[in-house]
């Protein structure tokens, strides 16, 4: 919880520094991704229970949080570079920066956006790359993820360009965890979908999202992600502490039984116990 509160008040630091026109701190965000990257080493299930709760966000620092934590736990199964991952997870953090020039009452609005209201809105791509590549020694992939990450692989999304530029495989990992947090997400306008149902409409979203990297998120995420309290067939309530070999059968401790070791779902045997429902989660409060 320390670690969360850090990054919402280093969050509200860089907001407040880049709507004033200063330069925002990124050795800052650095720190912080170093700090989550080694408790994803030590406990992936706690740290990403912390980014989901169940009230309704009413800033953007939330969201990026959620992100960041979708994006390094997500990064960190195919990308062995540390360095590369502490961008990722930078990137990650600051995607939506440029949100901090969009006008108040157009970024807070609870109701659904005019198309004046959203191209306001859909312009925090172009003032995150411009806000970013002013920082003296910026990291070009920063600046990619904050610019692109609502472009589509086909060609669509925004901000459109004169010439075509490939997104880079930050921006796709960003881009990805960037809709799946907002899907499952609470929002004034709608309620949360389930991690199944934001699967559905991901891979119905035709263009839009590198289907490697995809099918890849979805493996890695599974349909009960870690962190999350789900209820076994026997009645028992459990913790997801990992995935397993199935994305519908992940490895678990269940509540009160004293065990030290997870039980794998995907190898039990005879289907003794077996994940069929969702439970509520738990507010990170």
């Amino acid at each position: 919880m320390r670690t969360y509160q850090g990054i919402v008040d280093m969050l509200q630091d860089v907001m407040v520094r880049a709507a004033s026109g200063e330069p925002i701190a990124v050795d800052k965000a650095r720190g912080f991704v170093e700090t989550v990257l080694n408790r994803l080493d030590v406990d992936p299930a706690t740290m990403m229970s912390l980014g989901r709760y169940e009230r309704y966000d009413a800033f953007t620092f939330g969201h990026s949080i959620r992100v960041a934590f979708l994006a390094l736990n997500f990064a960190r199964t195919f990308v062995t570079d540390e360095e590369l991952l502490h961008r990722i997870g930078i990137a990650a953090m600051l995607h939506d920066v440029g949100k901090a020039w969009v006008p108040f009452e157009v970024l807070h609005s609870t109701g659904r956006l005019s198309d004046e209201e959203r191209q306001q809105m859909n312009r925090h791509t172009e003032y995150g790359g411009q806000i970013l590549l002013e920082l003296a020694g910026g990291d070009p992939m920063v600046v990619a993820a904050a610019f692109g990450h609502h472009r589509t692989g086909d060609g669509g999304g925004y901000p459109k360009t004169i010439h075509e530029a490939e997104l880079s495989t930050c921006t796709r990992v960003v881009k990805i965890c960037d809709v799946y947090e907002a899907l499952t997400a609470v929002r004034p306008y709608k309620d949360r979908m389930s991690p199944l149902r934001a699967y559905r409409v991901m891979m119905s979203m035709k263009g839009h999202f590198d289907p490697f990297l995809l099918w890849h998120f979805i493996q890695r995420n599974g349909l009960y992600p870690d962190g999350s309290r789900v209820r076994l067939s026997t009645g028992d309530e459990a913790s997801v502490v990992a995935q397993g070999n199935r994305v519908d059968r992940p490895l678990v401790l269940v509540d009160g039984a004293g065990e030290e070791e997870a039980i794998d779902l995907s190898t039990d045997p005879a289907g003794a116990v077996t994940v069929d429902e969702l439970v509520a989660q738990r507010s990170a409060a």
